[in-house]
């Protein structure tokens, strides 16, 4: 009977907190275009782009799994849009995070369309409006350990009372306005909102019932101001605001770039998620590729539990052009 009881209300809290307070994010948001803003899918110069990003939080904490959140995308301009300095983008992406304790695993499949209107025909200023749409499962294990060490194993009623994890639809649309001011300056800036449906999720069998708990909007906001200082180094102001609910994050930072040998650059910046913890940015890229990681610092009271939070994450660009056909020109001879 004590386990008919814990199971239940164990889920229902977990459910809750993974719900609002542990929704993905990234600090290295500049690496995940489709979990940022669905309408930065397919804004680049290329053929298709591979990339992926991992994210381990609290690692060696919460029963020693933490939070780990791994995702991988695929994206590329398919084709020109209704104007010939317009393209329209298209991508994938995969995101698995499990939430320790439990766990609470979240899988996400999105595909998103994304349209770029180029206001020039150089697409110096580019507007994108993107749409993405998700097929998620979220699953619980009934496998808890508490603090005394007591360790709660998955029993044939706390499996009749979990049940099979059930697939939801999740919408998410963004817009972002991308311009390039002069040779030296630049700037990216957008808006986006996940789960805009709010889906319904139920971990409990027995909870049909009842009104099922449902995801709630979040809204993420980014941008970055690239500044070209000399011919050895570009600074980038950047942020990131997060709102769900009554849940606020607000991430600023600011990267280095150091022009090196064969247009390679190193990067190198700081920046500070309020209230929670400084973040340190190293990278290295070049038009084709990019590879960063990141390790967050705690300074709020949970610096006691000596979290140990990093990323590493990159893409690489494939740019293969159709050569043009060039029609033979014969000269004829002089007789």
């Amino acid at each position: 009977m004590r386990k008919l009881l814990v199971i239940p209300i164990v889920a229902l809290f977990l459910f809750k907190y993974s719900a609002n307070a542990q929704q993905i994010h990234y600090s290295q948001f500049f690496l995940s275009p489709h979990t940022t803003n669905p309408a930065q899918v397919g804004l680049f110069e290329g053929t298709v782009r591979f990339g992926g990003i991992y994210r381990g939080q609290w690692l060696g904490n919460l029963a020693e799994s933490g939070f780990n959140t791994p995702s991988i995308y695929v994206d590329a301009p398919v084709m020109p849009g209704i104007r010939k300095q317009d393209w329209i983008g298209v991508g994938g992406g995969l995101v698995n995070d499990a939430a320790g304790v439990a766990p609470i695993t979240t899988t996400n499949f999105n595909i998103g369309l994304t349209y770029h209107l180029a206001l020039g025909d150089e697409q110096f200023n580019v507007i994108s409006l993107g749409v993405q749409m998700g097929s998620s499962r979220k699953n619980i294990s009934p496998n808890l350990i508490f603090e005394d060490e007591l360790r709660l194993l998955p029993t044939r009623e706390a499996n009749d009372l979990i049940g099979q994890p059930e697939g939801y639809a999740d919408w998410a649309a963004g817009i972002n306005w991308r311009q390039k001011m002069n040779d030296r300056m630049s700037f990216n800036l957008g808006y986006a909102m996940y789960h805009i449906n709010e889906p319904e999720v139920s971990l409990l069998q027995a909870a049909d019932s009842l009104r099922q708990p449902r995801i709630p909007r979040k809204s993420v906001a980014s941008g970055s101001f690239m500044i070209n200082i000399n011919d050895e180094w570009n600074l980038e102001p950047m942020f990131l605001i997060q709102s769900i609910v009554s849940d606020n994050e607000m991430l600023i930072g600011l990267n280095g770039y150091k022009m090196l040998k064969n247009e390679k650059q190193a990067q190198i910046g700081m920046g500070y998620r309020l209230q929670d913890a400084l973040v340190f940015y190293l990278g290295l890229q070049t038009p084709d590729w990019r590879v960063g990681m990141s390790y967050d610092l705690t300074t709020s009271q949970l610096s006691d539990y000596n979290p140990v939070t990093f990323e590493i994450g990159g893409f690489y660009i494939l740019k293969k052009y159709k050569e043009p056909e060039i029609n033979p020109y014969i000269f004829c001879p002089r007789f």
